[in-house]
């Protein structure tokens, strides 16, 4: 009975012990799954680019930045957005978020869209059909060549068959260049279809974005990015009324992206700030000084010319556009930029075309002025001067309207000296006329010897207009380099200025012409210099 009751105490022992550890394990599965269900009970959702629209775009000369909302529901841990545009600059995504969301981890993945109906496919089945139209023609060529090749080596042929048959290599050679030209078009068609495909892929290639969050409640989040393939070109038009002395200066601009997105209805600002302009400092370097042999020396001057040459080509003049938008904007001034928002919305599609919208419009009153220089041309050019623009004003292509007509191209460069002053054409109204008189030649000195030589002319000016006009002759004076050559000149007439817009050598008259009225000035110039020297400039 004892000995029972022995073996009976461990049994009830290892009961209980199994009992603990099944119980154990039990709690420890609940928790798994509970934890499990608490897991995927975490919000999580996935926003379609439709789902977060644009709200701003703003565009600068070289790139733009784009401006989303996205909503947050409480309690949401991750916000997933489809479909940005592959061509976004990562490192420049910015978020900020209200009402107690806090932003975690932001993660980037590349994907490509799934679109069966995207005019890119249509074109490359478009051209896919032409290449399978093709083949049928070659093939059709082939037989043909191997049916008159099959029939010239037939022996059996009769005399008047091998007669009717001479043809043979007429009808083969316009079998070949059948299949010769179809094989080059096919060429043609391979590689428009191979960069369609290329630009198909760029085009499908987006970017997702995955956003951790921790939201105490609904809220929203502001995204903006940046993509480069985006910019504006400003130009301008300048319309002058010459009887009421005004000008109509618009400011205009090309606006073009190829980001991969459209932007449909967006609200649109326009600066003229750089983001991506140089932003190092500039070290000033030594200042050497030495002397240079004649040919370095001459290299030298040739360099600065061709450098000069080159920094004084016009701008290319943006190509015209195909939409005219003519709503205004509202101009914002800045110590550094220039922004135009437009008080409308606007849409402008991912093709890289032009779109064409008016700025702003500003009327200012001109001064009107005729510039002859008569040795240089006859023709006189109307100038007119605008006030002092203030603001900035990129530089750009410059188109002018006079009395309604169009007279001209130029570049509007507010860093240039004579910005101001705009060449508007020819003036017929003013004849200008060039008298050359005769020269004069003679040796002097028997030891020191010398020659002179002695020009003059007569420039007369003659006014032609009903009305008064303003007159600014330009003469280029001749001036000495060297103390062996004197130069002397006399003017019937005492210029306004020696040093006209500080040249040297540049002599200005001014004078208001009375309508239907002319006047004179007569130029004498004399040179004495050593008769045996190269001297060079003489006239």
């Amino acid at each position: 009975m004892f000995n029972n009751a022995q073996e009976l105490i461990p049994q009830k022992t290892l009961l209980d012990t199994t009992f603990k550890q099944v119980t154990m394990m039990d709690t420890k599965v609940k928790t798994l799954i509970g934890l499990s269900l608490l897991a995927a009970a975490a919000p999580s959702f996935a926003i379609s680019i439709k789902d977060a629209p644009i709200n701003q775009v703003t565009i600068y000369p070289n790139g733009a930045v784009v401006e989303r909302t996205l909503l947050v529901k409480q309690g949401q841990t991750q916000v997933t957005l489809d479909d940005l545009p592959h061509t976004i600059d990562i490192s420049r995504i910015s978020l900020s978020a209200n009402n107690n969301i806090q932003i975690g981890s932001i993660t980037t993945e590349s994907h490509n869209k799934e679109e069966t109906k995207h005019p890119l496919q249509l074109e490359i089945k478009k051209l896919k059909a032409q290449i399978a139209e093709i083949n049928i023609e070659v093939q059709a060529a082939q037989l043909q060549l191997e049916f008159l090749k099959n029939l010239s080596n037939n022996t059996e042929l009769k005399g008047a068959e091998l007669n009717q048959s001479q043809n043979l290599r007429n009808q083969a050679k316009e079998a070949l260049q059948i299949s010769l030209k179809a094989e080059q078009q096919k060429e043609e068609l391979n590689h428009k279809i191979a960069e369609l495909n290329k630009e198909y892929q760029k085009e499908r290639a987006s970017t997702q974005l995955i956003i951790e969050t921790s939201a105490a409640q609904d809220g929203k989040i502001e995204l903006s990015y940046y993509v480069p393939q985006a910019s504006w070109q400003p130009y301008y038009r300048a319309a002058l009324n010459t009887q009421k002395k005004q000008l109509l200066l618009e400011r205009k601009a090309f606006v073009r992206q190829q980001s991969g997105e459209d932007w449909s209805n967006v609200k649109l600002i326009l600066s003229t700030d750089n983001p991506r302009a140089n932003s190092r400092n500039i070290t000033p370097s030594s200042w050497y000084l030495g002397i240079q042999e004649v040919k370095a020396e001459a290299e030298s001057k040739r360099y600065a010319y061709e450098t000069t040459k080159q920094a004084s080509l016009s701008a290319p003049i943006a190509s015209a556009s195909k939409a005219q938008a003519s709503f205004s904007y509202n101009q914002i001034n800045t110590p550094y930029a220039t922004s135009y928002q437009a008080d409308y919305k606007l849409s402008i599609a991912s093709s890289g075309k032009n779109t064409d919208v008016n700025l702003a419009k500003t009327e200012y009153p001109v001064e009107l002025s005729v510039r002859v220089v008569p040795a240089l041309t006859t023709d006189a050019t109307l100038n007119v001067t605008i006030p002092e623009l203030t603001g900035i004003w990129p530089q750009g292509a410059l188109k002018l309207y006079r009395d309604g007509n169009f007279v001209n191209e130029a570049i509007l460069n507010t860093q240039a000296t004579d910005y101001r002053t705009l060449a508007y054409g020819q003036d017929t109204q003013v004849v200008v006329q060039n008298i050359k008189h005769p020269k004069s030649n003679k040796d002097t000195g028997v030891f020191d010897k010398r020659s002179q030589r002695s020009t003059s002319q007569s420039y007369i000016i003659q006014n032609k207009h009903n009305q008064p006009m303003d007159i600014v002759l330009l003469e280029s004076v001749p001036l000495s380099q060297h103390d062996e050559i004197k130069v002397t000149t006399k003017f019937s007439r005492q210029p306004t200025s020696t040093t006209w817009q500080e040249q040297p050598g540049i002599y200005e008259w001014k004078n208001t012409l009375p309508e239907n009225s002319s006047f004179t000035l007569d130029i004498d110039y004399s040179f004495d210099y050593p008769r045996e020297a190269p001297v060079y400039g003489l006239p």
